[in-house]
């Protein structure tokens, strides 16, 4: 998220751009690497707590998509910020699932194989 605060800041030229990417990738290298680690030594994980967690970071996506949807009709950039929230809201579903399954289960290996996979 800074990531992209930062970038919108920033949006002249392609520094934007780069920015934006190598804070995706550090984010989303610094997740798989806890997934590989959660999978190799698991931990007891509540259910509850990602799919709270997950839903409210659901909403929030939603909410800033649903503010940024009429701006993004006549600006590029924030059509792209709008976007992006979007597909957020689904990613932000992952952990519900993850939660889901944790409690329908008991196997905690679905916390670090749900985010291992939103990682990659």
């Amino acid at each position: 998220m800074i990531a992209i605060w930062l970038a919108f800041l920033v949006s002249k030229g392609r520094g934007a751009n780069i920015l934006n990417s190598v804070g995706l990738i550090a984010v989303s290298g610094i997740l798989l690497w806890q997934a590989v680690e959660r999978f190799l030594h698991p931990v007891p994980v509540a259910g509850f707590v990602p799919m709270a967690v997950g839903l409210a970071a659901a909403a929030a996506n939603y909410g800033v998509a649903r503010l940024l949807r009429e701006p993004s009709e006549h600006n590029a950039a924030i059509r792209l910020a709008y976007i992006h929230n979007l597909g957020d809201v689904w990613v932000s579903l992952a952990p519900a699932l993850a939660g889901i399954l944790l409690i329908t289960t008991g196997y905690s290996f679905f916390d670090p194989l749900i985010a291992g996979g939103v990682a990659v």
